[in-house]
């Protein structure tokens, strides 16, 4: 299997929304949990396989008909960032290994997708994925296209990985020849790991009763892939690491809220440290401030559309475009009955509006700077953000405890606020 630097795997679940600091204590092997948890959440993989089952009855599905349209249209799923990136790619020649961002490699997953639709379309055998050194490339052979429905396709393939380091040429087995009808694509190392990840945890998933063979290729699916939500990159975001071991976390400290533990054993042994920026939340004074879910679009009739990666995926056929990028009609849903403090990050990009998110961002709104304030909070706000926050460049950041106090109410202590190097 291709491997990659630990930053080269922190660029990759960036380029797919999963945003974490790059000095994280994560391990690699916790690091490559998260991302075929982001794979699978791309892919919106449990709407269709149980997640307990975990096995795709291939052979249950019916061949993909031309009449449902084109394999290359119909997999398609990008946002316009992406079909721009992609196009851009597309006109230098292919993902330029010259630059090799992995931050590339979620766009070049779904061009991944638009190739092999692409040749599967012209009657061609597959494709072949080469760096610019030429000396790992990736072979995806094209088996055949069932339907999950009328509009996603699922591509049933064969793959395989090599390395050439002699300049003999790549060799994919014994049985494998160089064939014309399979195309060379320049993608970087990153971009082939990912598609190698896709196709190994997606291998995973076929059972043993659909079996074609192709002699030393293993047998995969690709499916259609979108944008990940926020509520999934939030819970996948978190940088919940044992602050002694390093280990993932499965308890915070129940005063501060900031430190994660993989055990009592740990917080016990951290506790001479940690008590020392450990703030209690005992008479905390609590500043309360509604809630505003549309933003800076709630002085227009009907909000913009955010392009939306889910409704057109084919799996979802109900769903319709995100307002605003928030669902204005519903009452925030985190936390909507309880009184218990929970971590907030508040934003400030210069605009009559504060963002605010929670780390799961179920919780994805905003605070509306009054003009006329003549309880002095916005004030408070600002000076605490100035004095307290994180500065960057212009805009500013700061991580409070909140707690729900009505369906569109927020309270937040402003006068005890964490120290800010917050697992987030």
């Amino acid at each position: 299997m291709l491997e990659v630097s630990k930053e080269a795997l922190l660029d990759i679940l960036g380029s797919m929304g999963v945003e974490l600091p790059s000095d994280t204590t994560m391990t690699t092997e916790v690091l490559q949990e998260r991302l075929e948890k982001a794979i699978d959440a791309a892919q919106y993989i449990h709407t269709f396989i149980p997640a307990k089952k975990n096995e795709l009855d291939v052979a249950s599905l019916a061949k993909w008909s031309r009449s449902d349209g084109t394999v290359q249209f119909t997999v398609d799923r990008t946002s316009w960032k992406d079909a721009v990136e992609s196009a851009r790619s597309a006109f230098m020649g292919g993902f330029d290994d010259s630059v090799p961002k992995a931050r590339d490699a979620f766009v070049a997953w779904k061009y991944l997708l638009n190739l092999l639709g692409e040749a599967y379309d012209a009657g061609r055998g597959g494709i072949l994925l080469v760096d610019g050194a030429t000396e790992s490339a990736v072979l995806i052979k094209i088996h055949e296209v069932r339907a999950i429905n009328n509009r996603t396709p699922i591509l049933l393939v064969h793959f395989r990985h090599a390395i050439d380091t002699t300049g003999i040429g790549f060799n994919f087995g014994p049985d494998q020849q160089q064939r014309d009808d399979i195309q060379a694509h320049f993608f970087v190392r990153p971009a082939q790991y990912l598609a190698l990840r896709v196709l190994e945890t997606n291998a995973k998933r076929i059972p043993p009763s659909y079996a074609p063979v192709d002699p030393g290729l293993k047998l995969s699916f690709l499916l259609p892939v979108g944008g990940i939500g926020a509520s999934e990159t939030g819970k996948l975001a978190r940088n919940n690491v044992c602050v002694v071991c390093a280990s993932e976390a499965k308890q915070r400290c129940s005063q501060c809220l900031s430190v994660y533990y993989c055990g009592r054993e740990c917080q016990t042994k951290d506790w001479k440290t940690h008590k020392r920026s450990c703030k209690k939340l005992d008479g905390a004074a609590w500043e309360t401030f509604p809630i505003d879910t549309s933003g800076p679009f709630s002085h227009m009739s009907r909000p913009p559309t955010k392009f939306s990666t889910r409704d057109p995926i084919g799996i979802h056929p109900t769903l319709h475009p995100i307002q605003g990028g928030r669902n204005t009609a519903k009452i925030p849903p985190m936390k909507k009955a309880s009184t218990e403090p929970f971590l907030l990050k508040i934003q400030d990009n210069n605009t009559p509006w504060l963002m605010i998110y929670d780390r799961s961002r179920e919780l994805d709104a905003f605070f509306k700077r009054e003009e006329s304030d003549a309880t002095g909070k916005w004030g408070k706000v600002r000076r605490v953000m100035e004095e307290k926050g994180i500065k960057l460049g212009l805009n500013m950041k700061i991580y409070c405890w909140a707690k729900r106090t009505g369906d569109r109410e927020l309270s937040v202590a402003l006068d005890c606020v964490p120290e800010q190097d917050v697992p987030w």
